[in-house]
């Protein structure tokens, strides 16, 4: 008698053993969603181009890439700056932006000034500040922001070409 109980018992905690760690359900964890979408608007003077990438329609990084006709700078090409243009024109760009004096991890900043002049912002929303993306131009603070579907939507309806 006293072995029925515990193959009994053992046997009850075998099944709720397995009842615990999922052993034994055909249950699968549902798999993340990731969707890149590219969005690109010619402006007067200038194309901007963002990439977004979500993870079940969050928004985890935005890419926004602008490049500046020279037409802007009354030139035919900016190669013929010195280094030194170059590279005032681009501490003056991170001045005007509030960014010069600041942390602002999680937002990678490059302005390639060669024939013309190209700024990259890529932003990883998970970390950067928002109150320091804000100073870009990229206002995700809250959900709703961060909500890709919306965002493609939104660029669409700005007149970008979103592919």
């Amino acid at each position: 008698m006293k072995t029925i109980k515990r193959i009994s018992l053992l046997l009850l905690i075998s099944v709720f053993a397995f009842t615990l760690t999922g052993c034994g359900t055909t249950e699968e964890k549902q798999k993340d969603v990731v969707a890149t979408k590219t969005c690109t608007k010619q402006m007067d003077g200038y194309v901007n181009t963002y990439k977004w990438t979500a993870t079940n329609d969050n928004i985890t990084n935005v890419e926004l890439t602008i490049v500046y006709d020279n037409s802007l700078f009354g030139v035919e090409s900016l190669s013929s700056l010195t280094d030194e243009q170059k590279e005032q024109i681009k501490n003056n760009m991170l001045t005007n932006l509030g960014l010069a004096d600041i942390d602002h991890t999680g937002l990678d900043i490059n302005i390639d000034i060669q024939d013309q002049m190209t700024i990259n912002l890529k932003a990883d929303l998970d970390i950067a500040d928002t109150s320091v993306l804000k100073r870009v131009g990229m206002d995700y603070k809250s959900e709703t922001n961060r909500s890709f579907t919306t965002a493609i939507s939104a660029s669409e309806n700005d007149g970008y070409t979103c592919n």
